[in-house]
């Protein structure tokens, strides 16, 4: 009966069908063995409708293939000795030569093993049933494998007494800002302690609000200050000003890390709106109050970083004050990623900070120290530099882990050549120690590249504005201090793929254009595209052999901006910007001689 169960089911017998085919027998289910003799009427047992109850499968009688079984029967006993065969596992059962009817009220559909498949199983599926085996999944239920796939992000927490256009500027900061800020450095600063503190610190809601107008509005072109619509820069300076009076109000009990937290976003905002001079003012008065007690962790290393900026962008008497910590205690041997950040930032600023004196006594600016009594700090500078990249090697085999710690890894490594180089030559003291660099450069070019493959593979909202040091500086600085034309013109190329359109205040389009001017004055050449595609796409290896360097006296040392940009077109009707600047270069006496050019801002 289950052989016939599982024969192709036929269309039911009409009504009027009562007249009884050849060759076919009538069966119910559940009084099989009562032969019906009137189908309109009927299994006499059960006593339903035939129309509906019978389902009829026919098969003709084959009694040829019978009788060609029966042989091949016989020749196969006759052959083994007349020994009966075990049947053969997984043979089909032997169908049923009379079409049956069975009664469909009775009659259980056949059992399938479930596959396990989801969200539906699949055997069901092809056979055209509905799967009984899952049960509905609760409400709010979520898979694993839907939470490792997918990054969830909490929901806000709710803020009462903010408008709907401040939620929204809290959302595109939480979304967009935050994320991007960090630059090529993987950091929670941003999107985890600053993140929180918004929410119970009416101060820092009203600076991320400015923070968030500026960075959604600001159009970067040539000038220094981005360009910001009216409203939007009336929204931004609203919030700016509302959240200084909110830090000064004789009612707020905010604590001291809560000031300085607030004092670094107002640090940030200074920088967005390309006042270089208000910024540097918040990081003075910032490091003094930092050093008047024991600041959190975050907040120390936050204003370590912001300490570096002063000096290269801010003329005079290098009086600014340090972060007590900076000359405390020597670099420990192992280090975790924020500890080799941290140790690195401390030993950047005071080469910087050594540099800048250096550059005063060769330009004859006043000096609050003697070059004499600086030039022994250098070769401690330089075991410390060692003690760090002992430190520093061991964390490379992190590298697998993500593209955003491979990534700031590659910049440290950048950072630590660039301060390695500086101590090198003497602090700069002579542009030809320069040439002894070549194989750092190298490295440093292929980091840039290292760095430029790693970040294809991410996801990142926007490179408008970064608040760190990133690639750019480092990038014109090979520009600047490599004499050798390929290397040079590689790392050219690099800045519009690698770098942020501003990393506070170093600007993008500014620095590519003085590399690309620096380079076409030394080598007395023109830089075309097509010469910095082919130059760039070409092999490093033959840099000593592949074109001469530039003469003593064409070497650019120092150079300064001067005016502002001047608005004008090009023979294509593309606007451009044009700024006066002045090259110092060194004469046959080694005294510096000014050469003023037109900078083209592209």
């Amino acid at each position: 009966m289950s052989s016939s169960i599982e024969a192709q089911q036929q269309p039911h017998m009409a009504e009027d069908d009562t007249t009884k085919p050849p060759g076919v027998t009538f069966y119910c289910v559940k009084h099989h063995k009562s032969w019906i003799q009137n189908v309109a009427k009927g299994c006499p047992g059960c006593l339903f409708n035939p129309p509906r109850i019978y389902t009829w499968v026919y098969e003709e009688k084959k009694k040829k293939k019978k009788k060609k079984k029966k042989k091949k029967k016989a020749t196969m006993s006759s052959s083994t000795g007349d020994k009966k065969q075990p049947p053969k596992s997984g043979g089909r059962t032997k169908k049923p030569t009379e079409a049956t009817f069975y009664c469909t009220a009775h009659h259980r559909a056949r059992k399938l093993k479930c596959d396990e498949g989801r969200p539906a199983c699949l055997r069901c599926k092809t056979a055209g049933r509905k799967c009984q085996g899952y049960q509905p999944p609760p409400v709010g239920y979520i898979t694993w494998e839907a939470l490792l796939s997918a990054q969830i992000r909490p929901a806000l927490p709710a803020v009462p007494e903010a408008s709907q256009l401040e939620l929204r500027n809290m959302a595109f900061y939480r979304h967009v800002v935050a994320p991007s800020v960090s630059g090529p450095l993987k950091s929670t600063f941003w999107t985890e302690t600053v993140a929180q503190l918004i929410h119970r610190e009416p101060a820092a809601r009203h600076a991320i609000q400015a923070i968030s107008a500026l960075y959604e509005n600001s159009r970067l072109g040539f000038t220094e200050a981005p360009t910001v619509p009216d409203e939007d820069n009336q929204l931004a300076v609203t919030h700016y000003n509302a959240a200084i009076r909110h830090l000064v109000s004789p009612d707020a009990s905010s604590s001291k890390d809560t000031v300085m937290l607030v004092c670094i976003l107002f640090i940030y905002i200074e920088f967005m709106r390309g006042d270089n001079e208000s910024a540097i003012v918040h990081i003075r008065h910032g490091v003094t109050l930092l050093n008047s007690y024991t600041a959190r962790e975050e907040v120390a290393r936050a204003f370590l970083h912001l300490s570096i900026f002063p000096f290269f962008f801010r003329e005079g008497i290098t009086d600014f004050p340090l972060p007590y910590e900076v000359d405390s205690k020597p670099c420990p041997s192992a280090l975790d990623l924020s500890g080799v950040h941290l140790w690195l930032d401390s030993l950047l600023l005071r080469i910087v900070r050594l540099n800048r004196m250096v550059k005063q006594h060769r330009v004859g600016l006043p000096e609050l120290h003697r070059l004499e009594d600086m030039l022994p700090a250098v070769p401690a500078l330089s075991a410390e530099l060692d003690d760090w990249w002992s430190a520093f090697a061991p964390l490379q085999d992190e590298w697998r882990q993500d593209d955003r710690t491979r990534t700031t890894l590659l910049l440290l490594e950048a950072r630590w050549l660039h301060a390695r180089m500086r101590v090198d030559t003497e602090l700069d003291l002579s542009e030809i120690l320069w040439d002894r660099q070549l194989e750092r450069f190298r490295r440093l070019v292929e980091i840039g590249r290292l760095a430029h493959a790693a970040e294809k593979l991410c996801d990142w909202a926007s490179r408008k504005f970064a608040f760190v040091m990133g690639f750019c500086p480092l990038l014109f600085w090979v520009v600047h201090k490599c004499r050798f034309l390929r290397l040079r013109v590689s790392a050219l190329a690099l800045f519009e793929t690698l770098c942020w359109a501003r990393e506070t205040a170093w600007d993008r389009t500014m620095l590519r254009s003085l590399a690309k001017l620096m380079i076409e004055v030394e080598h007395a050449i023109e830089l075309t595209p097509d010469m910095i595609t082919k130059l760039s796409a070409a092999g490093d290896d033959d840099d000593e052999n592949d074109v001469a360097l530039p003469a003593d006296r064409r070497r650019v040392s120092l150079y300064t901006l001067r005016g502002d940009v001047e608005l004008s077109t090009d023979r294509d009707g593309a606007l451009i910007g044009k700024r006066k600047i002045d090259l110092y270069l060194q004469d046959s006496t080694g005294a510096l001689e000014t050469q003023e050019y037109w900078l083209e801002l592209r």
